[in-house]
């Protein structure tokens, strides 16, 4: 069985089945190619950083058991307050 996105046999690697910024252990072995690994990763790469918020939030791990770290920005009553949200060992800064 080849590549399950372009089917080429070719220079196989380890797929996530859940991404790996998502706390993604499960693999499919030679279940896509470099290529295909390459592109997915970018993709991949976009999305971890457009969901950052949400992944502290709901206190998402990455497969290295991080949580990500948020820089939050608000406006109260024309106060600007910025912030950067933290996860340490089972505490988050408020």
């Amino acid at each position: 069985m080849g590549c399950m996105f372009c089917k080429p046999e070719k220079n196989l690697t380890r797929e996530h089945v859940f991404p790996a910024f998502m706390g993604g252990e499960l693999t499919v072995p030679d279940g896509s190619c470099q290529g295909c690994n390459g592109e997915f990763g970018k993709w991949e790469g976009t999305i971890r950083e457009s969901t950052k918020f949400l992944l502290n939030l709901l206190q998402i791990e990455n497969r290295k058991g991080e949580v990500p770290t948020v820089r939050v920005e608000v406006e109260i009553r024309g106060m600007d307050v910025i912030r950067t949200v933290r996860h340490k060992r089972g505490r988050r800064d408020h």
